[in-house]
């Protein structure tokens, strides 16, 4: 197909209304995607101050599988990124319906009554989040009960929970030495590596050199508060606001009928490394960024400086180009030619002109109005539950009030912003 004839074509499946919203974004989605926040895990058990929710495992094993899927390629391994992120997704959603099930005892129902388990979790999926039902339930479906366990995604996401649980007991482990049974879920889950050691990618973090000492540093963003200078319920970490764009990007992409797979996955990932450099800089509130001229820019070139000095160097060779290629000019619409990153006009330019896997195309604008509007969401949610503050409803209005009218590509977060806001009055 001819590149004109490409662009004509997108561009009217654009203006004749494929491709538009399917409303993914409403109210009860939201709700279900920050359920996950209340959840404590390990709750048995002596835990640090800022808790340990399961929005912040689900994120920080999404970045694990990122990791390993990246060491596994470069190994040989034939994966499908796009069947990697519904699996992180689908596992997070049956994880946030069953709430905190022990390990040990979600595993004994598994082997006993999996399948009356995950149909379960598809008929409450179906109630709690119907336009997340209607858009993933058939997939979700065959991927919980039909879909081979020893594909390489499954295996991926297999070890990726394990490494995010066992960074998880490294955190708790001294405070619970002496805490009855708290020695024998150690050695359960230590016992546990021989399951995963097949994969070349879990080896070589076995190894404690670089890919081992990413997900340590990447781990911290799970202790970083966001929204510091105000209470809100429930909290959420630079980690969990990082998986909640993600999520929201990848869904802003499947209402568009026509983008390609790269854009699909890379908007996933996009988002969810998004913020990476705060694991250097810590979160600095956008009001400072805005107000103080020239602070924005400044922050940018020492975040890029902070990147290429202490970030890029414990990044596996693998991932390191892809990961700066993420990571850099993070809302930026681009693509690559030649190996060679360029950056586009607007999100039509690389919708109508490389819409095409070959130029591994990143929707930056996309994931910029997804970050915008998890921050919106985080603040929203702590209203709806009763903790309201000035800070908080004055950010409300003040993001409503500009970003009501936002469409990108057809998909419209002008209404996701203003249905939420009608939750809030109701």
């Amino acid at each position: 197909m001819s590149y004109k004839l490409s662009m004509i074509l997108n561009t009217l499946k654009t203006l004749t209304g494929e491709g538009m919203n399917s409303n993914l974004l409403q109210p009860s989605t939201i709700d279900f995607l920050f359920e996950s926040a209340h959840i404590q895990r390990w709750n048995e058990f002596i835990r640090p101050p800022i808790g340990l929710s399961e929005l912040d495992k689900q994120s920080h094993k999404a970045v694990i599988a990122f990791i390993l899927a990246g060491l596994e390629k470069d190994a040989g391994a034939q994966i499908d990124e796009q069947k990697l992120i519904e699996g992180i997704l689908f596992e997070f959603f049956e994880r946030t319906l069953l709430t905190d099930i022990k390990p040990p005892i979600f595993r004994r129902l598994l082997d006993s009554n999996a399948r009356q388990l995950h149909e379960w979790s598809l008929s409450e999926l179906s109630k709690r989040a119907p336009a997340l039902y209607d858009v993933f339930g058939e997939n979700m479906k065959e991927y919980l009960l039909t879909s081979g366990q020893n594909s390489i995604e499954k295996k991926i996401l297999r070890a990726a929970h394990y490494l995010s649980s066992r960074y998880e007991l490294s955190i708790i482990a001294p405070q619970n030495a002496n805490v009855y049974g708290f020695q024998e879920t150690q050695k359960a889950l230590e016992d546990e590596m021989e399951e995963h050691y097949s994969l070349i990618s879990v080896q070589k973090v076995s190894m404690g050199k670089k890919a081992h000492a990413l997900i340590d540093l990447l781990g911290r963003l799970r202790f970083q508060k966001r929204w510091t200078s105000t209470p809100r319920t429930p909290e959420t970490s630079v980690m969990g606001h990082m998986f909640i764009t993600a999520t929201l990007s990848f869904l802003s992409l499947k209402s568009i009928p026509s983008a390609c797979s790269a854009r699909v996955v890379n908007s996933f990932f996009g988002g969810l490394f998004h913020d990476l450099p705060e694991v250097l800089t810590r979160d600095i509130i956008s009001p400072i960024k805005r107000n103080v001229e020239g602070l924005d820019e400044l922050i940018k070139g020492i975040e890029l400086t902070l990147i290429e000095e202490e970030l890029l160097p414990i990044c596996p060779y693998p991932l390191r180009d892809r990961i700066k290629y993420i990571v850099v000019d993070e809302f930026a619409d681009k693509i690559k030619v030649n190996g060679e990153i360029k950056h586009l006009e607007n999100a039509d330019t690389l919708h109508n002109a490389y819409n095409d896997n070959s130029y591994e195309p990143i929707d930056g604008s996309i994931i910029n109005a997804c970050d915008k509007l998890s921050a919106y969401f985080e603040a929203c949610v702590s209203v709806k539950h009763g903790i309201k503050s000035t800070h908080l409803t004055n950010a409300i209005s003040q993001m409503l009030d500009k970003n009501k009218k936002l469409a990108i590509l057809g998909v419209d977060y002008g209404r996701a912003y203003e249905e939420y806001a009608r939750c809030l009055n109701d």
